[in-house]
This record gives structure tokens, C-alpha cells and sequence, in this order.
């Protein structure tokens, strides 16, 4: 990840369990990420707020993935978000109420 990248997440459709919550998105952060894109939930919202990152997801999980031992995974990749793909330098736009 780059500065200024928007690290966005393809949760294959998995709306219960989180991928991002506050050590992810401090690992992103401190890459100097722009924000991240969810395409299912977060969690650790409290966390997410103070550290300042825009996270734009569908809602809140207390249900994280770390305990599923879920590999899969990649960077740079193309991903599916909102059921559209993205492209790794994809340009894409959100607000707070639709992404």
C-alpha cells in the first residue's frame, strides 16, 4: 500500500463477520492509506473514529474474521465491491451515506 491508497476490502459477500477494525486500519494508517472501502462490516468503531481513517462499510459486527484462519487474500488484486469490480488504481468515490 501507498500513501493516498484507498485500501478497499471484497468480503465475498459476508456481511456478519468484520475484516477491519482497529489493527487493521492502524496498519493501514500508518501506511498513509486515504481511507478504506468494505464491501460488508467493521468493527471497533469507537477506535476507527480516533484514529481519523474514512471507513466506509455497511454497518458494525462485534464478529471478526481473524478466528476463521480465512487466507485468502491479496494486494493490488481486482476485488468486487458493491457488486462491481475494482481494479487495483481504480478511481472511486463515496459519501457518507452511499459509496
Amino acid at each position: 500500500m501507498r500513501p493516498g491508497d484507498v485500501a478497499v476490502v471484497d468480503c465475498g459477500g459476508d456481511r456478519r463477520h468484520a475484516p477491519l477494525g482497529e489493527a487493521v486500519a492502524n496498519a493501514v494508517s500508518a501506511r498513509g492509506a486515504a481511507g478504506a472501502v468494505v464491501d460488508g462490516v467493521c468493527t471497533d468503531i469507537d477506535a476507527l473514529s480516533a484514529i481519523g481513517l474514512p471507513v466506509y462499510a455497511y454497518g458494525l459486527s462485534l464478529l471478526t474474521t481473524k478466528l476463521h484462519g480465512i487466507a485468502d487474500g491479496g494486494l493490488n488484486v481486482p476485488v468486487t465491491c458493491a457488486g462491481m469490480p475494482v481494479h487495483p488504481a481504480a478511481s472511486c468515490s463515496a459519501t457518507p451515506t452511499a459509496c
